[in-house]
């Protein structure tokens, strides 16, 4: 109904703001991004396609510049400040630009039809371009050189860099499958188990950063967010379900060096999953997982520490927290880290399409929150749910 009642007021065409005051056209532009961006989150979120579409738009971007800047009075819109300028409006900007991207991914893999490899291999590139074109104050640049930067800002850097490595193992997660030839889609493969590795860095980066005397503390909140957790779940099941094939399937070895670095990666991600396995009953089922994958002796669950007030993780969630938006996108990774240690065998169906699509908002606030949420696949539902059943 939103989306409709802006379409009839004009919002989606940038000539119709000409007939408006200056100030009025930039706060509809501005509201614009937000439909788009809702349309995008319901779709992701009630699993039907987004209604909007780039081609059927062509509202400007809302300008970089702070609310001082113009006013109802303003004849004249400034000209958008540098993008070295942190405004309100800068991080919406940069999301939104990923977002074009998580809207054209989804478009072509909750596509009925089969399109070209060379496509997919285009968006990735796009994909690319599109995050080596973020502004860069929000470009991610390594804690040891990000000491003086404001903890909003690196909370940002990480919340895209998220949102753009999850965008990738949406784009390439089918070619994991022996269902396609290793050799040929070994570009794919390595890109989804790049991003998945990434994710789980940038876990342990958040987990350390977000504690007493980290860069992340001040603005640790954000970090509780379930879509949150839901993004480091889906990078630890990729990862597993990467450990798991390559024992049946040994031509989906990506290399020795990757695969010691995979193993090594989840060795020391284990005990964060460990702590978290106290308050949380996804992380319980991720140790559960691992504890086989891992080849560990005795009993996880005699492992599990008690939460201790000293060391406190924003993947906890907080009292009164609710999971009701986000428990569609749960359930079948419930049944995956129930079930997954008796998993016999791969299934090698080809017919492999996805079936839900990405989430994705933010705002124009300072501080907004990337919803990010995983998707899932046939073949990838079918490993972690129909066989073990």
């Amino acid at each position: 109904m939103l989306v409709q009642l802006a379409l009839s007021l004009g919002y989606h065409r940038d000539q119709n703001f000409s007939s408006i005051s200056t100030f009025a056209g930039e706060m509809q532009r501005r509201v614009w991004v937000v439909i788009v961006q809702m349309d995008l989150r319901l779709s992701s979120q009630m699993a039907p396609p987004r209604l909007l579409k780039l081609q059927q738009y062509d509202t400007a971007e809302p300008r970089n510049l702070f609310d001082t800047d113009f006013d109802e009075d303003s004849t004249e819109l400034p000209e958008s400040r540098p993008e070295t300028e942190v405004t309100p409006v800068l991080y919406s900007l940069a999301r939104t630009r990923i977002d074009q991207m998580n809207g054209l991914v989804s478009d072509l893999v909750n596509d009925t039809r089969e399109h070209p490899y060379v496509e997919i291999i285009d968006l990735d590139q796009k994909l690319q371009e599109t995050e080596t074109l973020l502004s860069p104050i929000f470009r991610w640049q390594p804690l040891s050189q990000s000491i003086m930067v404001l903890p909003q800002i690196v909370m940002h850097r990480v919340l895209l860099q998220l949102a753009i490595q999850r965008v990738t193992i949406w784009l390439h997660r089918k070619y994991l499958t022996p269902s396609y030839n290793p050799a040929q889609f070994e570009y794919s493969r390595k890109a989804c188990i790049k991003s998945a590795m990434r994710i789980i860095e940038f876990q342990q980066i958040v987990d350390e950063e977000t504690q007493r005397d980290g860069l992340l503390y001040q603005v640790r909140w954000m970090f509780t967010s379930s879509r949150l957790k839901a993004v480091f779940l889906l990078g630890i099941s990729i990862l597993c379900y990467y450990v798991q094939l390559k024992k049946t399937h040994s031509d989906v070895s990506l290399g020795e060096e990757i695969d010691n670095s995979i193993n090594d990666l989840l060795q020391n991600v284990y005990p964060l999953w460990l702590r978290l396995s106290a308050s949380s009953p996804e992380a319980r089922r991720v140790v559960q997982l691992l504890h086989p994958l891992l080849e560990m002796d005795g009993e996880e669950n005699d492992q599990t520490p008690l939460a201790t007030p000293n060391k406190v993780s924003p993947f906890i969630p907080v009292s009164g927290d609710t999971m009701s938006l986000d428990q569609p996108a749960w359930e079948p990774h419930e049944d995956f880290m129930t079930n997954f240690s008796s998993m016999p065998t791969f299934p090698n169906s080809s017919d492999f399409r996805y079936s839900d699509g990405l989430m994705s908002s933010s705002s124009t606030a300072v501080v907004s929150m990337a919803d990010l949420l995983l998707t899932n696949t046939t073949e990838f539902d079918q490993w972690m749910n129909v066989s073990f059943h």
